[in-house]
């Protein structure tokens, strides 16, 4: 309903402009590309954007999402960040071509969740989810990955760009390991940085 409203006030706020002879310049909208939907900019416009202001943009991502022809799974907090959720999607019953429902969904993320989940993570840094994180540092020191023991996000773990692959994958690899022990109804995990 809030939406829908959004989107009548909007258009109604466009229209009486027009009539006027006035040019309507919303300032907001200049700030984003034009996928992103009258809610994203709505929660965007806000002060703080904090956990609540999230889970609402989730919402509208995922019904964008259903909308275009998947069934989104039960959200889970991703243990790398803290903050976002992970989710499982499928084809919805019925649907047949991937091609045609992947075409509706490309504007989902960037329009309903992605801006959101940006400014979301800028107030609210990432921090690796506690109980992982005992649970990975000893096996790093087994598997000989030197650590400064002050890292709370995955990307604290390489010092700068230039490290080498090899210990991304080795610590990738431990992360893995334990996230499928700590975390089995994970559907897949995403390390950000």
């Amino acid at each position: 309903m809030r939406r829908s409203f959004a989107i009548t006030t909007a258009l109604g706020a466009v229209l009486i402009a027009g009539l006027t002879g006035c040019s309507f310049e919303d300032p907001e909208a200049q700030k984003y590309p034009s996928v992103v939907s009258p809610a994203q900019r709505d929660i965007l416009s806000r002060e703080q954007i904090g956990f609540d202001e999230y889970k609402e943009a989730f919402a509208n991502y995922v019904r964008c999402t259903e909308d275009a022809g998947y069934v989104v799974g039960e959200p889970i907090l991703n243990p790398m960040d803290g903050r976002t959720y992970l989710a499982e999607q499928t084809l919805a019953p019925g649907q047949t071509d991937v091609e045609a429902v992947n075409e509706k969904a490309v504007d989902c993320n960037p329009g309903e969740l992605g801006f959101v989940q940006e400014e979301y993570l800028k107030q609210n840094p990432p921090q690796i989810d506690a109980v992982l994180l005992e649970t990975v540092r000893p096996r790093l020191d087994l598997a000989g990955i030197s650590t400064t023991g002050t890292e709370t996000r995955f990307g604290d773990f390489f010092a700068d760009a230039a490290d080498d692959q090899a210990r991304f994958t080795a610590i990738q690899r431990v992360f893995s390991q334990a996230i499928d022990e700590l975390f089995p109804e994970l559907p897949y995990v995403d390390y950000g940085y």
